[in-house]
């Protein structure tokens, strides 16, 4: 789906309701980092950008009727 928002790009993974991790690339294919955290507030935060940043682009079904063959 084409990615128009503006919203902060990282890597996230939400593990089950406790566990976030995030990891960050740099400019050379090597040079990947993340981190994780354990906590259902910090989860929660980083649930709530996601929720943001895919509410702000089309559904599933209007993407599909415009790009069906």
């Amino acid at each position: 789906m084409p990615w128009n928002s503006a919203c902060g790009r990282h890597n996230t993974a939400l593990v089950d309701d406790a566990v976030t991790f995030l990891s960050f690339s740099g400019a050379g294919r090597q040079q990947l980092t993340g981190f994780s955290v354990e906590g259902p507030v910090f989860l929660a935060h980083f649930a709530s950008v996601f929720d943001r940043a895919w509410g702000a682009l089309q559904t599933l079904d209007e993407y599909v009727a415009t790009h069906a063959r």
